[in-house]
């Protein structure tokens, strides 16, 4: 096993740590939420390995900052992922208030 290897699988094994401390045993947030809360973290993610990408161009090697834009995809990629979780949460709010509304309407005044 490489070094890349074990880094990658020490990566998984604190993710499934923060996806069971932040979200599944959450009180706090629903599965939409926390699965808003998931992508922001990617984001948050994205933006320090940015940030240590491009630190490592300013003391070293210049070429550290196409990593660092390399970086600017994952922070895109999840705030997109953000606004697109976020519109359908939002949408099955409605439909889910809508539904619950008409089941709550009153009966018209002629029904039996």
């Amino acid at each position: 096993m490489t070094y890349r290897d074990e880094l990658e699988e020490q990566a998984r094994v604190h993710a499934d740590v923060l996806l069971d401390y932040l979200v599944q045993r959450s009180e706090s947030v629903d599965f939409r939420q926390g699965t808003y809360l998931l992508a922001a973290l990617a984001a948050e993610l994205g933006g320090i390995v940015q940030r240590r990408c491009w630190d490592l161009a300013k003391v070293g090697d210049p070429t550290w900052d196409m990593a660092g834009m390399e970086a600017e995809t994952l922070i895109n990629a999840a705030w997109r992922s953000m606004a697109t979780i976020a519109g359908l949460s939002e949408a099955e709010d409605r439909r889910a208030k809508e539904r619950g509304l008409l089941r709550n309407d009153p009966l018209p005044p002629d029904a039996p």
